[in-house]
């Protein structure tokens, strides 16, 4: 009784008493698989069985109760969805309300300041990675700086002759 093939006649003996047509194809079925006889038998008798069973009484209100347990629980679930966090949020006294917004707006305040620190991070990140500079030249290089940057900003006259001279 593995494959839905194998389960078809099975089935359609629970349902209603076999024709004559599904008897045969029970029989042939039977016949090609010996090994399925006894689990057969097993259905025959629990058909059995279950035919001798008396059906329980229903009340006569029995749809009008079912259809009430339907409604109640629908309209549990109704109730459920009415009570979100906005109607808690309305409920609240008006001190509750501003604890609620000075901690939503601190949380805000606290995002918005982490995501800028971080972006401007991986600006700096990105920089770096694009110029090529891994990191600032050390103080003994820029030790001498102010010196050099006021050796430009002399105004000495150029000598033309020794410049042609070099060159």
């Amino acid at each position: 009784m593995k494959s839905p093939e194998q389960k078809l006649p099975f089935e359609a003996a629970w349902r209603q008493k076999l024709t004559p047509a599904d008897e045969a194809r029970m029989r042939a079925f039977l016949a090609a698989d010996p090994s399925a006889q006894p689990g057969w038998n097993e259905e025959l008798g629990l058909n059995e069985l279950l035919k001798r069973l008396h059906e329980p009484p229903v009340s006569s209100n029995f749809t009008a109760r079912v259809m009430a347990v339907i409604e109640l629980d629908g309209s549990a679930g109704r109730r459920t969805v009415q009570h979100g966090w906005w109607n808690r949020l309305r409920s609240m006294g008006l001190i509750q309300r501003a604890a609620v917004g000075a901690v939503v707006l601190t949380v805000a305040g606290v995002s918005f300041y982490q995501f800028q620190t971080y972006s401007r991070a991986e600006l700096a990140r990105s920089v770096v990675a694009v110029s090529g500079v891994a990191t600032l030249p050390s103080l003994e290089a820029l030790e001498n700086f102010d010196a050099i940057k006021r050796l430009r900003q002399v105004s000495t006259p150029i000598d033309v002759d020794l410049l042609v001279a070099l060159q």
